[in-house]
């Protein structure tokens, strides 16, 4: 099938018309680029709406683009009120603003990052104020019009507090070690468990 766009003029001659002008274009192209667009833009809204983590993309002015449901999530804030907001008043905590400020400054005028393409742990702002701890993933996209920073953010808390568990548990076997024997240690760790 072919899509074609038909405009034309009728030509009148003492208010009666004897001839029409015109002109085809064939748009065929352009409709299977529109439609393969829609396709493109369609699959990207379903990876954003079904991702467990947070993806969350601001522009080079450091507002934001885009707040997937998973960000609503975590963050705590409704995707319509934080588009077009500053990503440093949303989910930065004070404490880090003018290291974000300035890292943005930085990359923007000579292009070196220290997070770019790394995977980093840090703190995150909630809606409700508290932090919590990240892992934080950050790509770049250069458009003609300029640049989106995509960030895939991942709350860590369960698994820190695992670690926090784990830390001290070995704590108490190494304390215990020091009167006790390894098998007593173990049947002591096992009933503390429970």
């Amino acid at each position: 099938p072919a899509w074609i766009v038909a405009r034309g003029l009728i030509v009148f001659d003492g208010g009666l018309p004897i001839r029409v002008v015109g002109a085809l274009r064939d748009i065929t192209g352009y409709k299977l680029a529109q439609a393969g667009l829609q396709e493109s833009e369609a699959r990207v809204r379903a990876i954003l709406a079904t991702a467990f983590d947070a993806i969350v993309t601001t522009d080079d002015a450091g507002r934001i683009v885009e707040f997937n449901d998973a960000a609503a999530r975590i963050f705590g804030f409704r995707r319509d009120a934080v588009i077009g907001r500053p990503i440093g008043e949303v989910i930065v905590p004070p404490h880090h603003h003018a290291a974000h400020t300035a890292g943005m400054k930085r990359y923007l005028s000579t292009g070196k990052s220290r997070v770019l393409g790394k995977l980093v742990e840090l703190e995150a702002l909630r809606a409700d104020g508290a932090l919590i701890p990240v892992e934080l993933s950050i790509t770049e996209v250069k458009l003609p019009e300029g640049r989106l920073f995509t960030a895939i953010i991942r709350d860590i808390s369960e698994r820190k507090h695992f670690e926090k568990q784990l830390t001290e548990a070995e704590r108490q076997r190494a304390s215990l070690a020091r009167y006790f024997s390894t098998n007593t240690v173990e049947e002591i760790m096992r009933a503390t468990e429970t």
